[in-house]
């Protein structure tokens, strides 16, 4: 009972009738870097969970059997020490509905998928 007694002498009751605290009101800047880091974690989440999803999974394995072991660009294959990445063609950020289309993915070593980037949706497979 003394306990909530000290807990309730540490409320105050606001005009619209919220019982609030009598901590310092956040600031505007500290809910902007709140939210700016509660987003940042959410993408982070949901890049992790499509990149170890069981459909990426298998769709990364089928590329890799219909496509070969070896990069579409440079042509650098499998085995020789450098790894391969099954690349978007037509990125997730601008095409979310392609994500999981075998026809928008593309093998490429390291090198050439860092160097591709979101911003370029050049098709290096063979016609």
């Amino acid at each position: 009972m003394i306990k909530r007694r000290a807990f309730q002498a540490d409320l105050a009751l606001t005009g619209n009738g919220h019982v609030a605290s009598k901590a310092s009101p956040e600031t505007s800047r500290q809910r902007i870097i709140r939210a700016v880091y509660s987003e940042s974690l959410w993408v982070s989440l949901l890049l992790f969970s499509f990149y170890e999803s069981r459909q990426w999974r298998e769709l990364r394995y089928e590329a890799l059997l219909k496509y070969g072991r070896k990069c579409s660009c440079c042509g650098i294959e499998a085995g020789m020490g450098i790894p391969l990445h099954v690349d978007h063609i037509k990125p997730r950020s601008k095409y979310p509905d392609l994500a999981l289309d075998i026809n928008n993915l593309q093998i490429l070593c390291e090198s050439c998928n860092l160097g591709k980037g979101a911003w370029d949706e050049t098709d290096f497979r063979e016609a």
